[in-house]
């Protein structure tokens, strides 16, 4: 195998990798912000004396780590390596 094509052969791969870690950033990224906002939005809330507000806002937080959590632990093959196995 001559160098300059085992590297044409390998350049997909690492472009996909690179692809994925940037992906995988930012995504994190993401998630840190809402995790952000919402520790503000309940840390304001208990300020306010809002207990009852608070705890609602937290169970609709919990809501959908749970959903996503389901998700993501699903038994359909398709559907785990196609939406999260990828990404």
């Amino acid at each position: 195998m001559i160098r300059s094509q085992k590297y044409r052969t390998y350049a997909p791969d690492i472009f996909y990798s690179k692809w994925r870690l940037c992906h995988l950033l930012r995504t994190m990224q993401v998630q840190r912000t809402n995790f952000h906002h919402d520790l503000q939005v309940i840390y304001g809330l208990l300020e306010i004396g809002a207990l009852s507000e608070a705890k609602d806002y937290i169970k609709e937080i919990m809501s959908q780590v749970i959903l996503t959590t389901q998700l993501i632990r699903t038994d359909n093959i398709f559907i785990t390596e196609t939406d999260f196995g990828k990404n």
